[in-house]
């Protein structure tokens, strides 16, 4: 079973519509009434978020500006978790940990009450919990922050290969 939630600012109007035009329900997404606290926050709510299908055994922490990461690594993060259910997966490029993180649900659900300052301070205080799998995957250091990234960025290069 499979579910996604993107946490998103409650006053961002364009994104409630074009994830509605997505197809996703307003019960579908997490709101975080405090965004400007930054994305631990966001992980904070979505943690305590009361929706989650109760049989999801692990949570992948993805970030929005990274659509270009490679369906490959998604599946090397995702056959590290299932052949090591307790462990943090994470991939590594040149050695330097990234994003997306794989998080089993014991860890998931400690965010939510966690007073570190961000995800990279909670994840080193589970260092011995790390998985860093090492991957040629130059997406999950990269983010599109920018209309210049986007095009840089060629969705119809990875429109064939994306689909699941």
């Amino acid at each position: 079973m499979a579910q996604i939630a993107p946490v998103i600012d409650p006053s961002n109007q364009v994104l409630r519509e074009a994830l509605t035009d997505a197809g996703f329900s307003r019960f579908d997404w997490i709101e975080n009434p405090s965004p400007q606290l930054g994305m631990f926050s966001s992980l904070q709510e979505a943690s305590r978020w009361t929706g989650w299908v109760s049989t999801l055994t692990h949570w992948i922490i993805s970030l929005g500006d990274q659509p270009h990461i490679q369906i490959s690594t998604l599946c090397l993060l995702l056959d590290a978790a299932r052949k090591n259910p307790t462990d943090i997966c994470q991939p590594a490029l040149h050695g330097h940990a990234a994003h997306p993180i794989v998080l089993p649900a014991r860890n998931f659900r400690e965010l939510a009450q966690s007073e570190m300052a961000d995800l990279r301070t909670y994840i080193r205080t589970c260092e011995a919990l790390r998985l860093r799998l090492a991957v040629e995957d130059a997406g999950v250091s990269e983010d599109l922050n920018t209309p210049e990234d986007y095009a840089r960025w060629k969705p119809k290069e990875c429109a064939e290969s994306c689909r699941l």
